[in-house]
């Protein structure tokens, strides 16, 4: 039940349970979770994505989400979101993501590979 999402808890929390078992040593667990968690519900995702997620939580959605421009500009704005992260959001073609992570300083003079990743990038 935990695997396919069936389980009364609050966004964030069922995003995490998901993303724990889409790591689990169980095939069917690991795939039934990882399927759960890259289909959840728009509203789902929105709360996740601008909430106190975990820094590996919120790495993994980006990847899932790289073609939403919306979703990525929750990632970028959060400030749960991961340096890491945020330099592989610099990368993609979302011209809003792209100003929003361009204007954050701290983030670029904390993480090299921001600035490297927004200079590769063609926009």
């Amino acid at each position: 039940m935990a695997a396919r999402g069936a389980l009364p808890l609050e966004p964030i929390e069922l995003a995490t349970v998901l993303f724990v078992l889409a790591n689990d040593p169980d095939a069917q667990v690991k795939e039934t979770a990882r399927t759960s968690l890259e289909t959840l519900p728009d509203h789902v995702v929105s709360v996740v994505l601008g909430g106190q997620a975990h820094p590996a939580l919120l790495s993994f959605l980006a990847q899932v989400h790289k073609e939403s421009e919306p979703n990525c500009e929750a990632l970028a704005l959060n400030a749960a979101t991961d340096d890491r992260t945020i330099a592989f959001l610099a990368t993609l073609p979302h011209s809003r993501v792209v100003d929003i992570i361009s204007q954050n300083q701290q983030r670029m003079m904390r993480h090299e590979a921001i600035v490297d990743s927004l200079g590769a990038n063609p926009l």
